[in-house]
């Protein structure tokens, strides 16, 4: 009899199957127990106590360890996550000794002209977007501020008062009253009343009535004066503000372009500071490396070591010099947001030499020159 025996382990639960087989050359049909064996499979339980472990639990097992691998191989190579949980790209084109820059440097200029009185700040400090940087001489402007102020107020107070207008209204009422009598007593009595006392009555009235729309008049222009005095403190106020430097952002003093008692024109820089909040990266990399796609828009990130420990920062390619270098090499401007330690400090700074990793697989787009040499390419191979 032709046996064939299958051993299995898995832990401490051994298997046995026995399986019969027809002998060589028989009939498959006849079956002939004492030539045979047994017609079913003859299995060896397991010791009392414990579970005997399926043929099917173990297949299910290879299948699940499968789709695992299978699942791993075929996750994308840059999404892998770190120790710290982050998320990192891998198995993108490295680029070694990349040179970490500002991202801007600007001058910070005078808005007005005048004598530089005050500079706030010093080389190397870190302000905050809106902070005073340096003051002009002020005080002829002080000078004219206090003068519009005073003014301000009379008109102001002259607005206030009604005096003018109550003596004004009174007197025109009275005229009025004193032309009504003399009117009816003409009317009823001629002879009873002058004619020049009428006619000084008549006269009385209109002078009244050209007094009180002379007050009326005077107001109106008061009230336009105090409008101008507003407007003048107004503009007096914004030319004091053009004579403090402010912070446009936030960043570091890189350098002072002036001193205290120079004289400078509006528009002439007075410091020179960029920012730490957002840097750039420079590196040079071979054109071949990319395969005709476009890196414009592709994640990267920039790996160095402080030497206490190795930090990272992520970013993305913004821009590409238009001017190939020599030996074909492509100058890569990467943008990378900065971030801070636990002292507040910026872990990185310009300066400082990087390897940067750029994953291509994350910008699908290509070049219209790749899309029409990968099918003259891949024609190519197939008829090789």
């Amino acid at each position: 009899m032709n046996m064939k025996r299958f051993e299995l382990c898995t832990g401490k639960l051994p298997v046995r199957v026995t399986q019969s087989l027809s002998e060589k050359g028989s009939d498959p049909l006849r079956y002939d127990p004492l030539r045979h064996g047994p017609k079913t499979n003859e299995i060896d339980l397991p010791p009392k106590g414990q579970t005997p472990f399926r043929i099917g639990s173990q297949w299910l097992l290879a299948l699940a360890c499968s789709v695992v691998v299978i699942g791993v191989y075929r996750w994308p190579a840059f999404l892998i996550p770190t120790a710290a949980g982050q998320d990192t790209l891998q198995g993108g084109i490295e680029i070694a000794d990349c040179r970490v820059a500002f991202r801007a440097e600007i001058d910070v200029p005078a808005l007005d002209s005048g004598a530089l009185r005050e500079i706030t700040t010093g080389q190397h400090q870190s302000v905050a977007a809106g902070q005073s940087l340096a003051k002009l001489e002020r005080e002829p402007l002080l000078t004219r501020r206090r003068i519009a102020e005073l003014r301000r107020t009379v008109l102001a107070e002259r607005l206030d008062d009604q005096l003018e207008i109550e003596y004004s209204e009174t007197a025109y009422e009275e005229a009025r009253i004193t032309n009504q009598v003399d009117e009816d007593l003409y009317k009823r009595n001629p002879g009873s009343l002058p004619l020049v006392s009428l006619r000084r009555s008549r006269l009385a009235l209109k002078r009244a009535e050209l007094d009180r729309q002379r007050v009326l008049k005077q107001r109106r222009e008061a009230e336009l004066e105090l409008q101008t005095q507003v407007a003048e403190i107004s503009s007096i106020d914004e030319a004091l503000r053009r004579t403090e430097v402010m912070a446009p952002m936030d960043g570091i003093v890189l350098s002072l372009r002036r001193g205290v008692g120079e004289w400078v024109n509006r528009g002439d820089p007075v410091l020179r500071m960029a920012s730490l909040e957002r840097l750039s990266v420079i590196a040079l990399v071979h054109e071949d490396r990319f395969h005709g796609a476009d890196p414009v828009g592709m994640k990267a990130v920039v790996r160095w070591s402080d030497g206490t420990e190795d930090r990272s920062l992520f970013g993305i390619v913004e821009s590409i010099d238009p001017q190939l270098l020599e030996q074909k090499q492509l100058r890569l401007h990467i943008s990378i947001d900065n971030q801070r330690d636990d002292r507040d400090r910026w872990i990185l700074v310009p300066g400082r030499r990087v390897t940067l990793v750029i994953a291509p697989d994350e910008l699908p787009a290509r070049s219209a020159r790749s899309a029409t040499e990968e099918p003259t390419r891949a024609r190519s191979q197939g008829r090789r």
